[in-house]
Protein backbone atom coordinates (compact mmCIF):
# COMPACT_ATOMS: atom_id res chain seq x y z
CA UNK A 1 0.00 0.00 0.00
CA UNK A 2 1.15 3.30 -0.41
CA UNK A 3 -0.02 6.87 0.81
CA UNK A 4 -3.27 8.27 -1.08
CA UNK A 5 -4.20 4.73 -1.62
CA UNK A 6 -8.38 3.90 -0.51
CA UNK A 7 -8.94 0.27 1.20
CA UNK A 8 -12.20 -1.19 2.10
CA UNK A 9 -12.04 -2.60 5.31
CA UNK A 10 -14.75 -5.48 6.58
CA UNK A 11 -14.36 -5.95 10.78
CA UNK A 12 -16.37 -7.40 13.62
CA UNK A 13 -15.54 -6.01 17.15
CA UNK A 14 -16.44 -8.13 20.16
CA UNK A 15 -16.21 -7.69 24.18
CA UNK A 16 -13.24 -9.33 25.18
CA UNK A 17 -14.73 -10.46 28.14
CA UNK A 18 -18.21 -11.65 27.15
CA UNK A 19 -17.59 -12.38 23.37
CA UNK A 20 -20.57 -10.28 22.77
CA UNK A 21 -20.54 -8.64 19.41
CA UNK A 22 -20.96 -4.99 19.62
CA UNK A 23 -20.60 -3.88 15.89
CA UNK A 24 -19.84 -5.15 12.18
CA UNK A 25 -19.53 -3.81 9.17
CA UNK A 26 -21.20 -7.05 7.76
CA UNK A 27 -24.68 -7.89 7.32
CA UNK A 28 -24.54 -11.85 7.66
CA UNK A 29 -22.69 -11.19 10.77
CA UNK A 30 -25.17 -9.02 12.52
CA UNK A 31 -27.94 -11.66 11.72
CA UNK A 32 -25.92 -14.31 13.29
CA UNK A 33 -25.63 -12.33 16.30
CA UNK A 34 -29.27 -11.56 16.70
CA UNK A 35 -27.98 -7.47 16.32
CA UNK A 36 -29.59 -6.74 12.66
CA UNK A 37 -30.90 -3.46 12.49
CA UNK A 38 -33.01 -2.85 9.60
CA UNK A 39 -32.26 0.66 8.49
CA UNK A 40 -28.89 0.45 8.99
CA UNK A 41 -26.58 -0.24 5.62
CA UNK A 42 -23.67 -2.97 6.11
CA UNK A 43 -20.73 -1.76 4.30
CA UNK A 44 -17.12 -1.62 4.48
CA UNK A 45 -15.26 0.79 6.03
CA UNK A 46 -13.52 3.26 3.29
CA UNK A 47 -10.19 4.69 4.78
CA UNK A 48 -7.38 6.48 2.95
CA UNK A 49 -3.90 5.10 3.72
CA UNK A 50 -1.29 7.66 5.81
CA UNK A 51 -4.62 10.30 6.08
CA UNK A 52 -4.50 9.94 9.83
Amino acid sequence: MEEGDIIHVDYDLYNGETGDLIETTKEATAKEHEVHEENRTYQPMVCVVGSG
